[in-house]
């Protein structure tokens, strides 16, 4: 006699794993039957009416602090160039930072080694100009 299947065993419907079926019992009566669909046909079916309320993309309207942030990042970007242009450095490093926000205080680490590699790549051409 073999052993009865513990109630937590998969059980596959046409050789097919059970995560592929999905068996619905339907009452009707004294009798008690049984519909198998593919899940993923049902998935797709849920998805598609679910899809378009999720997807939606309503305009959003930045917050206090984005456009603080970027009105001092215009303002500083203005100076900067007004500095550059009447009084222009010998050596200008700029690091690849526009990735990093404002108010990132904690990605500095990363920040500073964004500069340390912008000196490390002009080093060699420093020491020949100097």
């Amino acid at each position: 006699m073999p052993w009865p299947r513990p109630a937590s065993s998969p059980i596959s419907c046409a050789g097919l794993p059970s995560a592929l079926w999905s068996v619905r019992l339907m009452l009707q009566g004294d009798s008690v039957s049984y519909d198998s669909e593919p899940a993923s046909s049902r998935l797709r079916e849920q998805a598609t009416h679910i899809a378009p309320r999720l997807l939606t993309q309503e305009p959003s309207t930045p917050g206090y602090f984005d456009v603080l942030a970027n009105s001092i990042n215009i303002m500083q970007d203005y100076i900067t160039r007004a500095r550059l242009a009447g009084d222009p450095p010998h050596v200008l490093l700029v690091p690849r930072l526009g990735h990093i926000g404002l108010m990132e205080y904690n990605r500095a680490k990363e920040a500073i080694a964004e500069g340390r590699l912008c000196v490390e790549q002009a080093l060699p051409m420093l020491k020949l100009l100097f």
